[in-house]
């Protein structure tokens, strides 16, 4: 494949580039969008479509798949990529939508800074080529011929993710920025994480950046609660107990693993999150946020729901 598709400098230090499953399905969608300004018709699953400048064919289940990652994540990864305007759908049928990538790099560059572009840009087409017919793409001789196609018009800055600042190079980065909308939710979480594992974190600038940082993220409130039930489940009685804490269950390299497991595939099914006692924790954390009664006493006194085998 000849030419080269830009990337803008200001995706550095953007969400998209912190995680690196979302960043390989933003690339291919990058890569899979049609660069030529002749429509093309294709037949897909026996529906006629028609792909135009700049859009390309998403499937989720068969995108989940191809890149290894779950439909969960890749649902939250494309309504982002919604939101801030990189992308937008166009038309959707029953297995596949067709959307649009509406994302145009900045580039503008000073004019000290234009020699060094064209010197990379020379360097770039030198390179061996890469095709998509290993990835199980039919690809078009137009589709292929990003040299011809015509300049990139000016288009809106996507939105950058509030809350977002480099804390040096650790090898990951943070999202861990204060957010007044998230922080009763963050809050809401840390009370139920104290009382799955009867710690008593306060609920500080410290203890709720990273519980906020996944929430930026767009994840939702119950994705925290499953990772917190998944760990408790498995973890509680053990001797990795001692790393149920707010630190680990949300930490950016961690919690999308424990968030693709499931409550009954653990082994300490028992502790996790399905009982009767976390459903009651939940809805007090609906009703009346972080500050509950103590319900031991009306655990002992039979007055809280039993589990089916009378735990």
């Amino acid at each position: 494949m000849s030419g080269f598709i830009p990337i803008g400098r200001e995706l550095q230090n953007h969400w998209i580039r912190r995680d690196k499953d979302y960043w390989n399905v933003f690339c291919e969608m990058y890569f899979l969008a049609r660069y030529s300004t002749k429509p093309e018709v294709r037949v897909i699953d026996g529906v006629e479509v028609t792909i135009n400048y700049r859009e390309f064919i998403f499937g989720r289940s068969s995108w989940s798949t191809r890149m290894d990652i779950s439909e969960r994540r890749l649902r939250t990864l494309v309504k982002k990529l919604v939101d801030e305007g990189f992308i937008h759908q166009v038309s959707k049928y029953s297995k596949f939508s067709i959307y649009s990538f509406d994302y145009v790099p900045e580039m503008h560059l000073k004019s000290d800074q234009q020699n060094d572009q064209q010197s990379d840009q020379q360097d770039s087409e030198k390179r061996p080529a890469e095709t998509q017919a290993g990835q199980g793409f039919s690809v078009t001789s137009d589709q292929q011929d990003f040299t011809k196609r015509p300049a990139e018009r000016p288009a809106q800055r996507p939105q950058k993710e509030e809350g977002i600042k480099e804390e040096g190079y650790k090898g990951e980065c943070l999202n861990n920025m204060p957010s007044k909308e998230h922080e009763p939710i963050a809050k809401e979480l840390l009370a139920y994480l104290n009382k799955k594992v009867g710690k008593k974190y306060r609920a500080t600038p410290g203890t709720l950046k990273l519980i906020i940082a996944r929430l930026n993220e767009g994840y939702s409130k119950e994705d925290c609660f499953h990772v917190i039930d998944v760990k408790c489940a498995e973890w509680i009685g053990t001797d990795q107990e001692k790393y149920l804490d707010y630190e680990t269950l949300f930490r950016p390299s961690k919690f999308p693993k424990y968030l693709e497991q499931r409550l009954e595939d653990v082994k300490r099914i028992g502790s996790g999150g399905g009982n009767a006692l976390d459903k009651l924790l939940r809805k007090e954390l609906d009703a009346n946020g972080p500050h509950r009664r103590d319900i031991t006493d009306e655990v002992h006194r039979g007055s809280v729901p039993e589990l089916p085998d009378g735990r």
